[in-house]
């Protein structure tokens, strides 16, 4: 959904798969350079962050958010280093909540994001345009077939194979077939 915003607002927006092995000196300057350069930043799947490292992803984000809303045209960091700051700044999370609950993030850090949810997209109408885009002459043909295979495979193989007919690599596959 944040690479959908971006791209709609010409936007750059660089996405971080977050671990238990991102450190904070790590977040620290991702932050520190998406703020100087005014770019978007998404840290998909925060909740896999310990529970330090995303204090200090809400310390440096409250800072940095502070002084913009200040229009200060720069930041003082806890290490002392200033930085420059660009106000087109953005940060985004998500968590799947299939897998942790909303309230293991800290209060400090909830506060700082507007929470959005949203439900399962619905595959069938997301190939069929997807397949009328791209120029597909039996696109609703084609789409209905997907389909069917997605089913399939999601039946037969439950969680495993799932996980392999997404919907972003279905979306690869027929950008090849379509020559794009």
């Amino acid at each position: 959904m944040a690479k959908s915003l971006g791209g709609m607002c010409a936007r750059f927006l660089l996405t971080f798969h977050c671990s238990n092995g991102t450190t904070y000196s790590c977040i620290s300057k991702i932050l520190t350079g998406l703020a100087q350069e005014g770019s978007w930043g998404c840290f998909s799947e925060v909740s896999c962050l310990s529970v330090p490292t995303l204090q200090v992803l809400a310390q440096c984000l409250h800072l940095i958010l502070g002084n913009l809303q200040q229009s200060n045209s720069s930041c003082t960091l806890f290490s002392g280093q200033e930085i420059p700051l660009n106000p087109n700044f953005a940060v985004f999370v998500t968590q799947t909540t299939e897998k942790y609950q909303l309230n293991t993030l800290p209060p400090t850090l909830r506060g700082l994001f507007r929470l959005v949810s949203v439900p399962q997209p619905n595959f069938a109408v997301a190939l069929r345009s997807l397949c009328a885009v791209l120029g597909f002459k039996s696109g609703k043909l084609i789409a209905d077939r997907l389909i069917m295979v997605h089913k399939l495979v999601s039946l037969q193989m439950r969680h495993t194979g799932v996980a392999h007919m997404s919907l972003n690599n279905i979306h690869q596959c027929l950008l090849i077939s379509a020559g794009k």
